[in-house]
């Protein structure tokens, strides 16, 4: 029996082990954008730049809306969902600075679907604000280390 179920063990570590969907880890701190935001600093062994731009707004829209100060002095997780639509490069400004474009959703708790709408997007059913577009500005300030320095509505 013990030997059955050192086998089962063995094959179910052996599956796990086995994907291959390469991982890429980070390391994430907060800094200031140019305009004085909380921003995403990470450090990555990831090169492709959209990898990194879709890691670094992911990670705004953590610090930005699941820490949200409501106008009673509150934290509240106001960010219930996201879906990111379409990524892109738009130009590479050299120095290992570039701009990534995003096509996005965001879905709100009850009640705080107007901070969702603000800049652009169309308000849909459910708290979802849909057609959401951002422009990032990604700076490399290291070696591995990018900081998302800017952001446009377009």
């Amino acid at each position: 029996m013990k030997k059955k179920y050192y086998i089962i063990v063995a094959v179910m570590l052996l599956l796990v082990g086995c994907s291959s969907k390469k991982m890429d880890t980070y390391h994430m701190e907060i800094g200031k954008s140019d305009a004085g935001l909380d921003v995403p600093i990470i450090k990555t062994s990831d090169t492709d730049k959209i990898a990194i731009g879709k890691m670094l707004f992911e990670e705004y829209l953590k610090i930005t809306y699941e820490n949200y100060k409501n106008e009673k002095g509150n934290y509240v997780n106001i960010l219930k969902d996201y879906k990111i639509n379409d990524i892109k490069l738009d130009e590479d400004l050299g120095n290992g600075d570039f701009l990534v474009s995003v096509d996005y959703d965001l879905q709100s708790i009850d009640g705080y679907i107007e901070v969702f709408k603000t800049g652009n997007g169309v308000e849909s059913s459910d708290n979802w604000v849909k057609n959401k577009y951002f422009i990032l500005k990604i700076q490399n300030v290291d070696k591995n280390k990018y900081k998302l320095s800017e952001l446009y509505t377009g």
